[in-house]
C-alpha cells in the first residue's frame, strides 16, 4: 500500500469546540455512541471522506466496521472538504532526505488523541496543526523554495489567510 500524503485546510477551533471532546471519549473507550449522535445532528454538513459527496441521513448505515476510527473519519469532513487535498502525494518521502527535523515536522503535525489510542482512520498516520502551528510550518517551509514544496506552501498560506489550521491523514 502507498503512503500518499494528503493535506486540507482545516477548521481547526470549531472542531475543538464541537467534536475533539466527543473525539478523545470515543478513543479511549470505544463507544460510537456520541459520535454516532453528532453525525445524526450534523449529517448536512458531512461529505464522504474519500469521494467527497455530501451524505445522506442515514449515513451512518453505510460504515463498514463502525468503529470510532472509521465513523470519525467521516465526522471530520464538518472541518475540512475532502476534495480540496494540498498534501504533497506520494512525493513526500522522496522529501525527508533534503529537510531538517523542523521541515519534517511542517509536513504533518501532531496526532490527536490519547496516547496508545490515536485518531488515525487510515492506520498510516493523521496529524494535526492548529493556526499558530500552520504559520511556524509556513515559515519554516516557504524559505527551501523546492519546486515540490509550492503547492504544500500554498495550502499553508491559504489556511494562515483564512485563520485556519490543518489536517494532514495518509
Amino acid at each position: 500500500m502507498s503512503m500518499s500524503h494528503k493535506a486540507f485546510v482545516f477548521d481547526w477551533d470549531n472542531f475543538q469546540s464541537e467534536l475533539a471532546p466527543l473525539l478523545e471519549s470515543g478513543l479511549r473507550d470505544g463507544d460510537t455512541t456520541r459520535l454516532v449522535d453528532f453525525g445524526d445532528r450534523h449529517f448536512d454538513s458531512l461529505r464522504d471522506p474519500y469521494e467527497g459527496e455530501p451524505l445522506g441521513e442515514d449515513w451512518s448505515e453505510s460504515l463498514g466496521a463502525g468503529d470510532v476510527q472509521e465513523v470519525a473519519d467521516f465526522l471530520l469532513t464538518r472541518y475540512y472538504d475532502p476534495t480540496q487535498d494540498g498534501g504533497l502525494g506520494e512525493a513526500w518521502l522522496g522529501l525527508e532526505d533534503h529537510l531538517d527535523s523542523e521541515q519534517r515536522q511542517a509536513l504533518l503535525g501532531q496526532p490527536f488523541g490519547p496516547e496508545g489510542a490515536p485518531f488515525d482512520p487510515g492506520r498510516m498516520g493523521s496529524y494535526f496543526q492548529d493556526g499558530a502551528s500552520v504559520r511556524k510550518s509556513l515559515d519554516g517551509l516557504r524559505p527551501t523554495r523546492r519546486p515540490e514544496l509550492t503547492g504544500f506552501v500554498s495550502l499553508l498560506e491559504r489556511a494562515v489567510r483564512s485563520a485556519r489550521g490543518l489536517y494532514v491523514t495518509f
